[in-house]
Formats: C-alpha cells, sequence, structure tokens
C-alpha cells in the first residue's frame, strides 16, 4: 500500500486514525510533558510544533487508542483524562489590539461553552482565568493548557518596535493566569523568544529550544528519513535518474542543515522533505512562502545576507532579542540560518551558525535581487 504523506496535517488524531505515516516522536512527548511544568519551545514555522500541540492534546486527553503500537504506549500507565485548553495564537494573524483581542475571545467562547460558564467577563486573562479554575471544579482534575505560536501576532508587528511592544503586553496579559496551583502542565510554542518580557519571568518558563534532550522533538531525521521514507527515496532517484545515494545527497543539501543544540542529530525540513517526496521532485516548497517580516527585515538590514558566511554567536545573542531588533538572531530564530558546529566550554555553548541548504540560500539570492 503506497504511504499517505501528511503534508499540511498537524492533527494527529487524524494522522492516525486516517492512516497518514507518522514518525515517532511519542517517547519525547512523555519525557516533555512529564519531566517540566512549563517548558518553552521555539521552532521555524513548518517544523511540527502544531502537530506536538496536538499530539499532546490527544495525550492529556488520555486516548490510548491513538497511541497503540508507538513507545509511549509502553511508558503511560495511567491515561488520565484531563481537560485540556487549547489556544492557537497562529490563527490570530493581525497587530491590531482589538482585532486579537476579538480573534482571542473566539477560541475562549469554545471553552466557555463546553464547561456551561454563563458569565462572561470583558477581559481576556479573567475568562481564562475562570476557565481553568470551572475546568478543575468540574474533573477534580488540575487543566492542562498549550499555547501555540504565542508570538504570531508580534510578527506581524515587526520592524516596529513601539507595535511589537505594544502586542507582547496584551498577549503577556492574556496569558497571566497560567501561573498558579491549578494547572497540571502549560506548553507554550513559537518562534521567537521574548525573554526580557514578563512573559519568561512572570510564568517561569523552561526554554527548552536549545536543550540536546528535545533536538529532534520537531523535525525529520535523518536517520528518520532514511527508515522510514526509504521507498519514497527510491522513487524520487528513480523518477530523477540517480542512485538512491545520489537522491539522499540532494535531499540534505536541499533540505537538512538544520541542528537545534550543540550535539543535535541532523534535522530536515519536514515540510519540504514530505512534499517532495509526495510530488517526487526536488523543488523549493518551504522557502517559497516567505513571510512579509522576513522581506522586510532583510531590507532594513541593508547587506547581502547570502555573503556573510559563519557567523559566531551564543545562546544569549540568539534568543535574547526582540524581533524587532536584531536581523541575524530573527533569521536564526525563523530558520533561515541554523547551527552548523558548537563547542562547550567553561562559558557556556558557543555556535558557528550559517544558511541551512540550498533551499533557503537559493531563496535568499532571490530576495535580495528584489531589493
Amino acid at each position: 500500500m503506497e504511504k499517505k504523506y501528511p503534508v499540511g496535517v498537524n492533527d494527529f488524531a487524524k494522522i492516525r486514525e486516517e492512516g497518514f505515516l507518522y514518525i515517532d516522536k511519542t517517547a519525547a512527548v512523555y519525557d516533555l510533558a512529564n519531566n517540566n511544568y512549563s517548558p518553552l519551545l521555539c521552532r521555524p514555522r513548518g517544523f511540527g510544533k502544531s502537530l506536538l500541540i496536538s499530539t499532546l492534546e490527544c495525550y492529556f486527553q488520555g486516548r490510548k487508542e491513538l497511541f497503540e503500537g508507538l513507545e509511549i504506549e509502553l511508558l503511560e500507565k495511567e491515561w488520565k483524562h484531563y481537560p485540556v485548553i487549547r489556544i492557537n495564537m497562529g490563527e490570530v494573524k493581525t497587530a491590531k489590539i482589538t482585532e486579537m483581542k476579538e480573534q482571542i475571545g473566539n477560541q475562549l467562547q469554545k471553552y466557555e461553552e463546553i464547561y456551561e460558564i454563563k458569565k462572561i467577563y470583558s477581559l481576556l486573562s479573567i475568562r481564562l482565568t475562570h476557565i481553568i479554575e470551572t475546568a478543575y471544579t468540574a474533573t477534580g482534575l488540575h487543566p492542562v493548557v498549550l499555547i501555540d505560536d504565542y508570538d504570531t501576532p508580534a510578527l506581524y508587528a515587526a520592524g516596529d518596535e513601539d507595535k511589537a511592544e505594544e502586542v507582547m503586553t496584551c498577549i503577556e496579559s492574556f496569558l497571566t493566569p497560567l501561573k498558579g496551583e491549578y494547572l497540571k502542565f502549560l506548553f507554550i510554542t513559537g518562534i521567537t523568544r521574548y525573554p526580557e518580557s514578563t512573559l519568561r519571568s512572570g510564568l517561569n518558563l523552561s526554554h527548552k529550544t536549545l536543550s540536546p534532550k528535545y533536538s529532534a522533538i520537531c523535525g525529520i531525521t535523518e536517520d528518520e528519513m532514511l527508515q522510514e521514507f526509504s521507498d519514497g527515496i527510491q522513487e524520487i532517484a528513480d523518477a530523477n535518474g540517480w542512485t538512491k545515494d545520489e537522491c539522499v545527497t540532494e535531499l540534505r543539501n536541499n533540505y537538512g542543515g538544520y541542528h537545534f543544540s550543540h550535539n543535535s542529530p541532523e534535522i530536515y525540513n519536514p515540510y519540504s522533505l514530505l512534499r517532495a517526496l509526495e510530488s517526487k521532485k526536488i523543488g523549493q516548497y518551504w522557502a517559497s512562502t516567505t513571510p512579509k517580516y522576513i522581506i522586510e527585515t532583510i531590507k532594513e538590514f541593508g547587506k547581502d545576507i547570502c555573503s556573510i558566511g559563519e557567523i559566531p554567536s551564543s545562546e544569549y545573542w540568539l534568543y535574547n532579542q526582540y524581533v524587532d531588533s536584531s536581523t541575524i538572531p530573527l533569521l536564526f530564530q525563523s530558520g533561515y540560518f541554523s547551527i552548523k558546529s558548537s563547542r562547550e566550554d567553561i562559558y557556556g555553548d558557543t555556535f558557528i551558525i550559517d544558511i541551512p541548504n540550498k533551499e533557503v540560500g537559493d531563496n535568499l539570492k532571490e530576495i535580495m535581487k528584489l531589493i
């Protein structure tokens, strides 16, 4: 039977119920859920953050049947059905405060209906607090809160420092209730990191983005590609007149090159890799939909981003910048640069970053022609 590639499918239940290919990340999911309280994980768009959120949602909902045959089945013994509150900030595609509040409020309304909450407050933070407390009272179990792509509205304000600050202040105010005794687990994903903001300090978030333990929790490793997509790789090779080894080299050069810690395995861009396997063609997929904020950031940089070469970096520099204040950290966080090598010393990790692969490099060259 031909394998079904989950191109654009971020729903774990749909993948499992409809027979799409799933690379088993559930051992890492179990570890993340049971050995952390409030982790923050940043990854570029299209790297599987939403699928990870969906997997955690199904896990905490106790949907054991979806995990049959996966590693987590041997790890979890209780499968409790916790109340899960999931907010997708990736759907809030605006930096206008009024519109942002309205769109977030529409997502909260779903849970107000589930828990039959009649009194609706005006402040989003109070609404969220009421939902969490009501869920706990109704079930006797501490709720789980999952926030996907928390920084999307701020990225729409990238380049406007005052607007970005205003948006982040609104997001921080909304998320204030997520520090308290009612929660079982809090997980937040995004592209960028705002460490100086109260989002991190106020919620006591644990930054797992550069953690070696979770470096492969999103994306596809080379070993996973070779094991799970062997037939698909051969099909691309046959369609293009390559040997299988030549095809692997083409895939690596175009879609690999990502590393998310000092000893990360080779990570492939899952969106592009799956699109290539589905179409049996090497092409620009992820990079062909460059966000506007990336183009504007490169324009403001005023230099040829493709000629910079390798850059020595530290974690502080790469993840202690606001989205509008430094081009290279933003490009790194967004997936246009990646770790190429690293070393550990008494001062911490030092990274060498560069453009990860040909797909991204070719896309950046096209952007430079336009500006």
